[in-house]
């Protein structure tokens, strides 16, 4: 009887200790601003109603470019999977011109959104609040942008664990950020919600340096390396394949 089922234990073992990872990193990636939110209610009611405003505005953004970078995953799986890991490393240079193209894209309409803050129908005491926040939360939006692409690099390899450790650092390094900077802890200044988005956007760019650095010498990444050697190949192949 067990040596009936030992195929689909090995098979759903594989499956959870590969998949598990990746939820644990979607989460993640939407959880970052939640942080700002729990910790500034306990700072201002008021800071708390801007941050939900703001933050309701990003994930919007957020989820519409991770769906749009989650197309690179399957094309990845799929060449590693057949071995031609010579067409890796210029696939993935595609998919980084693309979700950079996507990111400057989503930064201009965000942009929009910014200028019009006023005529969207929020308190005149919480538009002080919102716009610096807003300006950090803009400024990593690119990072998220990369930090994503690199993630579906790494998990259409099967190293799907290092982008999982990189964004739990993350969250933890932007709980502590705003430990300080929201409540004026060791010597720095109160700086409330700014200091949450500042805390924010800091995390966000040392997980899109850290990433590439702990994930060089796994199966995907050192392909990436010649990958920029090479012609670029057609972008609109890669978005066709994406959508």
């Amino acid at each position: 009887m067990y040596s009936n089922l030992k195929p689909y234990y090995t098979h759903y073992k594989s499956l959870t200790q590969l998949g598990l990872p990746i939820i644990i990193g979607q989460i993640g990636t939407i959880v970052l601003g939640l942080a700002d939110t729990l910790m500034i209610g306990q700072h201002s009611t008021t800071e708390l109603g801007a941050a939900a405003f703001v933050n309701n505005m990003f994930v919007l953004v957020l989820v519409f470019g991770m769906g749009f970078a989650y197309g690179l995953t399957p094309i990845i799986g799929s060449l590693f999977g057949r071995e031609e890991n010579n067409k890796i490393g210029g696939m993935f240079k595609n998919a980084l011109l693309a979700n950079t193209l996507l990111a400057a894209l989503l930064v201009g309409i965000m942009l929009l959104l910014y200028i019009n803050l006023g005529n969207l129908g929020q308190p005149e005491e919480l538009l002080p609040l919102m716009r610096p926040y807003f300006i950090v939360n803009l400024i990593s939006l690119p990072f998220v942008s990369w930090f994503i692409t690199f993630k579906q690099l790494s998990d259409g390899t099967t190293d799907t664990k290092t982008p999982m450790w990189i964004m739990l650092g993350g969250n933890l390094l932007n709980i502590v950020g705003n430990y300080v900077l929201i409540y004026g802890k060791l010597g720095f200044p109160e700086l409330g919600l700014y200091g949450a988005g500042i805390s924010t956007m800091f995390s966000r760019i040392m997980m899109q340096l850290f990433l590439p650095l702990f994930s060089l010498n796994r199966n995907g990444i050192k392909h990436t390396i010649r990958a920029f050697s090479r012609n670029l190949s057609t972008v609109p192949t890669l978005l066709c394949s994406s959508g």
